[in-house]
């Protein structure tokens, strides 16, 4: 904010574009309000918001084909990235409520759950966390089922289709009413940590130091 005061001081307006990318879970429930106060902040700005993995966010700005990246931290960055912390966020097992959680073991080793996983994206940050707690404890489940959205994945969930691991803030909302059921599992799970990054040899835009100004404390 005292960046666009400053700006504006100095008798100019945003009027560039910016292209940002960001995995669906803070598009669709982190930044909203962030993406709002931008277009007020300024609305001549083109804004252009990809929905990617991760892992291609990442490349993507490391190849400067996007200006920002707002992820979850999956390491791997070269010298060319700058990265900033902007939060950390837990992560939940979820099901639904009829799940009696006496029928199942979620922590013992060496067992197959009769139970089908769900999960939005085979290759998010998180199911490759709970992937990798599953082999180490040869854990596995009766099926795997990608679904194409989160919501979508909500809903199999609230249908009894199966079970699914999701950043708690996604599903904060359900966990409150009692249409989905929190199941206990590893305590000692990693939580997910956001960043921002872009690239060290690129120009900062006014456009771009102008959203920056906004997440600065964290999404």
């Amino acid at each position: 904010a005292d960046f666009m005061k400053n700006y504006q001081r100095n008798g100019k307006s945003l009027s560039g574009s910016l292209q940002i990318a960001v995995p669906e879970t803070i598009l669709t429930y982190r930044i909203q309000p962030f993406l709002e106060k931008f277009r007020v902040m300024a609305p001549d700005v083109t804004l252009s918001l990809q929905c990617l993995n991760c892992y291609e966010i990442r490349d993507k700005v490391e190849n400067g084909s996007i200006e920002l990246g707002i992820h979850y931290n999956v390491g791997g960055y070269g010298q060319s990235i700058v990265s900033e912390a902007l939060g950390e966020f837990p992560l939940v097992l979820i099901g639904n409520p009829k799940i009696d959680l006496q029928d199942y073991d979620f922590e013992k080793p060496k067992q197959k759950i009769n139970l089908c996983l769900l999960t939005d994206d085979r290759q998010s940050v998180y199911q490759k966390i709970l992937d990798q707690h599953l082999n180490q404890k040869e854990i596995s489940f009766n099926g795997l089922m990608e679904v194409g959205s989160i919501e979508a994945l909500k809903r199999s969930v609230l249908s009894n289709l199966g079970i699914a691991f999701l950043p708690r803030f996604t599903v904060e909302d359900e966990l409150d009413k009692g249409t989905l059921k929190e199941i206990p599992f590893e305590t000692s799970m990693p939580i997910l940590k956001a960043v921002h990054i872009h690239h060290k040899n690129k120009w900062l835009s006014p456009e771009l130091k102008c959203f920056l100004s906004l997440i600065e404390d964290g999404i």
